[in-house]
């Protein structure tokens, strides 16, 4: 993917749900990386953003963002899918049971996040249960 430096097409719709999002949040965009603070993007982050690229190309970058944005719901179920990209990027060659349990438990508290605005509290155990089966589903 692409990283660029700069705002999003969709800033002032993004700035409408998440107004206290910071300057260091990069976003996915098609098969772009906008990166607004233009920190460091290490692979795992390239990762998790190249799977919502991916499911912007299935169901159209302008509409995904809008259910995106809209939907709390459909956010969650995205987030998920980016964060087991990102969690089966840093797993690749790592073999030590408690490295993976540590990546698994830090992984799911960030898709966790306050940020994201789901609505909906998750129990940490259905978290890293939905991270574990799209990881699983990923990983085929």
């Amino acid at each position: 993917m692409n990283v660029l430096i700069a705002q999003p097409p969709n800033v002032a719709e993004i700035d409408r749900v998440f107004p206290g999002r910071g300057k260091n949040v990069i976003f996915a965009w098609g098969d772009t990386i906008y990166n607004p603070g233009g920190v460091h993007v290490p692979r795992h982050l390239q990762a998790h953003e190249g799977a919502h690229s991916d499911r912007q190309r299935t169901r159209g970058v302008e509409a995904w963002w809008r259910s995106y944005l809209d939907d709390p719901e459909f956010r969650y179920r995205e987030e998920v899918v980016g964060h087991a990209a990102e969690y089966l990027s840093q797993a690749i060659g790592q073999y030590d049971r408690n490295r993976h349990a540590r990546l698994l438990m830090t992984t799911t508290g960030r898709l966790l996040a306050p940020f994201y605005e789901y609505g909906i509290r998750r129990s940490h155990k259905q978290a890293t249960h939905d991270l574990l089966q799209a990881a699983h589903r990923l990983s085929k």
